[in-house]
């Protein structure tokens, strides 16, 4: 991954001024096709899941009402419930 590196100066309120070195990463690219069965049963559970994804340490999952699930890094398990 690509490192852009930046000094930023900071000026105090007694106007003294000192430097903090910051590390800036490129963000990462978008996540693939999500992969699992489109084809499920109430009360079964099922695990979808999207090619890991360079540089991204964290997956943000949303799942429809009636669903719950937990997740780990690049795949989630979803339990499916229909009303």
């Amino acid at each position: 991954m690509e490192r852009l590196e930046s000094l930023l100066r900071m000026r105090h309120v007694n106007t003294s001024t000192s430097n903090l070195a910051v590390t800036l990463n490129s963000v990462p690219s978008a996540p693939g096709i999500i992969s699992g069965n489109t084809n499920v049963c109430s009360g079964t559970s099922q695990v979808y899941s999207v090619a890991a994804v360079p540089g991204a340490t964290v997956y943000t999952w949303g799942i429809p009402g009636g669903w719950s699930g937990f997740s780990n890094a690049n795949s989630i398990t979803a339990t499916i419930w229909f009303k």
